[in-house]
């Protein structure tokens, strides 16, 4: 028969496995043979915990901190388990009793300085990553989360380098060329491939690189991604412009598009941020300048939702019922900016109640291509107000007016307390003051709205 440790270790590759319910099964087993075996309990609230069980959870990891104290996963899993539920300011005390416990706890250094980062404390989060990174240097998860703060912070010539090891952590795909990358060597007579490696704003934010790469004397080929293509087919940046999977011409480097900071040196005051740098097709503008045009009032395009499934997404997503609250103001008209069904209702509305609520412009940007009529619709609005998705990086590139509502802890681009942003001219932030809390950056954004629309109200003696 087996022994107790000889059960834990087969649950715990059980679990490695994600067989939850037969790992929990043989620590039932270990439990009832030795009730107080600490080490059971632990096992048991990580699957509980794994399989959103969140109350009995904290029951086991109760038990397994009751029967042994000094056990710095218990307290880890518990800081865990609260930093799962958005309470960061409970999992922070217990990151930091596991730490005390355990210095060497790199996950601990990791999470903590995480939960830190979700608390705006980022000092404290940039703090404890450099202890992540004295215990395990090479970590690409420590170097990443590092990057992501001194970025944020506006520390962009340490903040790129360290934002190199995003290539390491495995959320990215590798490339599929096999040329060096460029990193920095005279370009003169050379073919450069510059590749697109993320989201479609990213690519609409970091395209504005190209340019000063074609001054450098190379022949610049870049590869977008595929639904990208026609957007970018009149920009004159590139020697040549390819879909992502097509056949690769021949080329001496290769570079990401993200990586071109990093070896332009680029800092706050340097950011190339001449805008527009991208254009919007002349005849699908006119075309929607007939439509639009019809409408009376100050039209302002609207975006609540980013892509669906991910989680980060539903952190930035706004309520429809906040817009609606600029429907009371006189002159205002509202025209969604979303396309697919699913975004145009966001749980609160459904679709027929959303499109009475505002303009709907119908299917667009199908036929024409990805954005296409997205940007000639933006360059006949007056305002565009969104959630942060790639819609404000595309208004931003065209030079349209855009304000952009930012959770709590924003994305790095962003930066910290400030109200526009040095990568777009033509744009506003506007931020959220407490975790979830849309309504007071709503009314900051209604104020400041009403007195645009004050100031281009026509007197009574006009």
């Amino acid at each position: 028969m087996a022994t107790v440790i000889e059960l834990l270790v087969i649950a715990k590759n059980l679990l490695a496995e994600g067989r939850h319910a037969e790992a929990e099964q043989i620590c039932v087993q270990i439990i009832n043979v030795a009730p107080q075996k600490a080490s059971a309990w632990l096992l048991l609230g990580v699957i509980a915990c794994q399989t959103n069980d969140d109350i009995r959870a904290f029951e086991y990891l109760q038990r397994a901190v009751q029967f042994d104290p000094t056990s710095s996963d218990a307290f880890y899993n518990l800081g865990v388990l609260f930093q799962k539920q958005g309470k960061n300011s409970l999992a922070t005390g217990y990151f930091r009793r596991a730490i005390k416990l355990n210095p060497s706890h790199f996950q601990a250094h990791i999470n903590l300085g995480a939960s830190y980062q979700e608390q705006l404390r980022f000092d404290e989060a940039e703090a404890t990553y450099e202890q992540a990174l004295q215990i395990m240097p090479d970590s690409p998860e420590a170097h990443s989360n590092f990057a992501v703060l001194k970025l944020a912070k506006g520390n962009l010539l340490d903040g790129w380098n360290e934002y190199e090891w995003r290539w390491q952590t495995g959320q990215l795909r590798p490339h599929a060329s096999e040329s060096p990358l460029w990193q920095g060597e005279p370009l003169s007579g050379k073919t450069l491939l510059i590749h697109s490696e993320q989201g479609f704003g990213d690519t609409f934010q970091f395209i504005r690189y190209l340019p000063l790469v074609k001054n450098l004397g190379a022949k610049v080929i870049f590869e977008c991604q595929k639904p990208l293509l026609k957007l970018l087919t009149t920009a004159l940046w590139f020697d040549e412009l390819i879909a992502a999977g097509s056949p690769l011409p021949s080329h001496d480097f290769r570079c990401p598009l993200l990586s071109l900071p990093r070896i332009l040196k680029t800092t706050l005051s340097t950011i190339p941020c001449q805008v527009p740098y991208l254009s919007a097709d002349p005849e699908l503008t006119e075309r929607w300048n007939t439509q639009l045009r019809t409408e009376n009032g100050y039209l302002i395009g609207i975006n609540w939702h980013g892509r669906v499934g991910l989680a980060e997404s539903k952190l930035r997503d706004i309520p429809t019922s906040e817009f609606e609250r600029f429907t009371e103001l006189a002159g205002a008209k509202l025209i969604s900016l979303q396309k697919e069904p699913e975004k145009i209702s966001d749980g609160e509305s459904t679709v027929a109640e959303t499109q009475e609520k505002f303009m709907t412009l119908g299917d667009f940007d199908s036929t024409a291509g990805a954005f296409m009529d997205t940007a000639a619709i933006m360059k006949n609005l007056d305002l565009i107000i969104t959630s942060d998705t790639s819609i404000p990086h595309l208004a931003g590139a065209l030079g349209v007016p855009v304000w952009v509502a930012l959770p709590f802890v924003p994305d790095w681009r962003w930066l910290l307390d400030r109200s526009d942003s040095p990568w777009y001219l033509t744009m506003r932030l506007f931020r959220q003051k407490s975790p979830g809390d849309w309504s007071t950056v709503f009314t900051e954004i209604r104020t400041a709205l009403a007195q645009q629309l004050e100031k281009i109200q026509p007197t009574p003696d006009s």
